[in-house]
């Protein structure tokens, strides 16, 4: 295994994002430690508590270890043909959104790509990026819910995004915030119920089908179960970029 949880380097700041409630799936180059299959990740450990490890069996499909992706600092990169990561279906990462949740993930676009799903949670809901836009989107039993970013997000750079989201709601607005601002538009209005995850994989860099896999870098993932301050989103937000060497805007 590489990295240990415990550890931070150099000159990195002191607040650590599980200082913040609701933390239920965290995975960071730096400091979650990898099981490696020749230079390919096949688990990438969670270091919330929770144990939803990231994982991949079929050696064919393991994203590759970089050893510094992103500013330096250790990703998982994938290839955009098959490369994927799975969290099983946990109670702790289900229905996350329910009276609200937020996320995290810092990444890298290699390519201006359809449909390329950074995260998603097996057609219950997700984020992909399509015509260089990102879109979370939500499933509920009458009209999906869809939400897109206004920025068009870079090639071959340091990327921050904030997602949060109440599903209690079908009145109430997803917002994705591209390093630290920027505007949501949405394109799709749920109506109805929405569908529970329970018992749903959790995927990173594909969906299960490889239908449209991710082409670039994920440096590191955090996901709550309830929404974060607007202090705490602030202290998470600076601690990322400046770990990351991302201007927010």
């Amino acid at each position: 295994m590489l990295g240990a949880p415990g550890t931070l380097p150099v000159g990195a700041a002191t607040f650590s994002p599980a200082s913040i409630p609701g933390l239920k799936l965290w995975l960071a180059g730096n400091r979650s430690p990898f099981t490696l299959n020749s230079g390919k990740v096949s688990q990438w450990n969670d270091i919330s508590g929770n144990a939803n490890h990231a994982a991949q069996a079929t050696a064919t499909k393991q994203p590759a270890y970089a050893a510094s992706g992103v500013n330096g600092l250790p990703s998982v990169d994938f290839d955009g043909v098959n490369d994927a990561l799975s969290v099983p279906a946990s109670a702790s990462i289900k229905d996350i959104f329910a009276g609200g949740g937020y996320g995290a993930i810092v990444f890298i676009s290699d390519a201006a790509g359809t449909f390329d799903y950074l995260i998603e949670k097996d057609g219950r809901w997700g984020i992909y990026i399509n015509a260089s836009k990102l879109t979370f989107f939500s499933i509920w039993d009458g009209n999906d819910g869809g939400w897109s970013t206004g920025e068009t997000i870079p090639i071959g750079s340091p990327v921050l995004l904030e997602f949060e989201y109440d599903s209690d709601s079908a009145a109430n607005d997803a917002i994705l915030r591209i390093n630290g601002g920027g505007t949501t538009s949405q394109w799709g209005t749920p109506t109805g119920t929405v569908l529970s995850d329970s018992g749903v994989d959790l995927s990173l860099g594909n969906v299960p089908s490889t239908f449209s896999p991710w082409d670039g870098d994920i440096a590191e993932v955090a996901l709550y179960s309830s929404l974060p301050s607007a202090a705490e989103q602030s202290l998470l937000r600076n601690h990322l970029a400046n770990k990351y060497g991302i201007t927010l805007s």
